[in-house]
């Protein structure tokens, strides 16, 4: 959905509040309000959302992103919507976790490295001890969910340590995460393997609230604490606030607010439409793919791809099968002609 804030300069919005980025990590709370209301369904508003990500990360603005407010249960749709405007085509690692008795989580995404594997003892012990961070704080009350712990490699093999923080406000029944362990605990594991930590996201608490409660904001000499801009979030009145932060390790990296990849006006929705509408396009199966090289080759343009599907008389789940084909070439050479022309899709077949 769009919102609109009255007298709001920022309106019309995505989400009520602003995209922070911290180097290439984005930091968002996508609001719950884009919620489909069935929980069936990605919303119009969670797939501009995520076409808005794509963007930036075709852009090369973006390459990993701690995301607060995803509807529970549309975690895997939500990141094939961000692959699907993806230009190239790149796969996305993703870790979510509901928040409390929320019907929404964090989720955690990343580009995919293949080369990150834990090959040494130093690797697996550090993805053990994140293990025991991560369960710590994602299944155990009374802090349940508020906190996701992942560790990212990027495509250099730097491995960081990112903890997506979606506190519950001092005005919930809940209970508030302890931010004060969190941050020593990520900074324990900081000390014994020598990696970057980045913790961040939805802290529900001021740029006065928050610092008297990390005591020192925070009182660790090695990390460095950064509150997002004046404005950047909204009340439901409109009013603006200020309750994102980042809190790192990396002291030279500026939070930066993008609020122009919050806003939502008539021209992204028409780019949006457009862009969908392109991708939807009905794609050629390899069967068509196939059967057109075929036509368009001189040597086969008279053969037809006959598709379908043939039962086993003693298959008792009366599966279906594919028809088996057995091919007849004149010579050797016409045999090289077919294996050349349907080369390109035979791994697909």
């Amino acid at each position: 959905m769009t919102k609109n804030f009255k007298n709001n300069p920022s309106s019309p919005v995505h989400s009520d509040h602003h995209p922070h980025l911290f180097g290439k990590t984005l930091i968002w709370n996508l609001d719950k309000d884009n919620a489909d209301p069935s929980q069936k369904n990605l919303s119009k508003g969670l797939e501009m959302e995520a076409y808005a990500i794509a963007r930036k990360i075709n852009e090369g603005v973006i390459d990993s992103g701690m995301l607060q407010e995803l509807p529970d249960g549309q975690q895997k749709k939500f990141v094939a919507a961000i692959e699907k405007y993806l230009d190239p085509k790149q796969t996305l690692e993703m870790r979510y976790h509901q928040n409390g008795t929320h019907k929404f989580g964090n989720l955690t995404f990343s580009l995919k490295n293949p080369s990150a594997q834990a090959k040494s003892p130093e690797d697996k012990a550090l993805k053990e001890e994140v293990k025991k961070l991560q369960e710590k704080y994602e299944n155990k009350p009374p802090s349940t969910g508020q906190a996701l712990i992942s560790l990212v490699e990027d495509a250099h093999g730097n491995k960081r340590l990112m903890v997506n923080v979606h506190a519950e406000s001092a005005l919930s029944k809940q209970n508030r995460l302890n931010l004060q362990e969190l941050i020593r605990d990520a900074n324990q594991i900081k000390a014994q393997h020598n990696i970057d930590i980045v913790i961040g996201g939805d802290m529900n608490a001021g740029k006065v609230a928050l610092p008297q409660e990390l005591g020192g904001a925070p009182s660790h000499a090695n990390l460095n604490y950064q509150h997002s801009a004046d404005h950047s979030a909204f009340k439901h009145d409109g009013t603006g606030i200020a309750v994102d932060a980042i809190i790192s390790s990396d002291k030279s990296t500026k939070l930066q607010t993008l609020a122009e990849m919050n806003r939502c006006d008539q021209k992204f929705i028409s780019q949006f439409e457009k862009e969908k509408k392109a991708r939807e396009v009905v794609k050629k199966t390899p069967e068509d793919e196939l059967q057109q090289k075929l036509s368009s080759s001189s040597a086969f343009k008279n053969v037809h791809l006959q598709k379908g599907h043939y039962q086993w008389d003693n298959n008792k789940d009366k599966t279906q099968q594919n028809y088996p084909v057995e091919l007849t070439f004149q010579d050797a050479k016409q045999a090289l002609q077919f294996n050349n022309l349907v080369g390109q899709v035979q791994k697909v077949l």
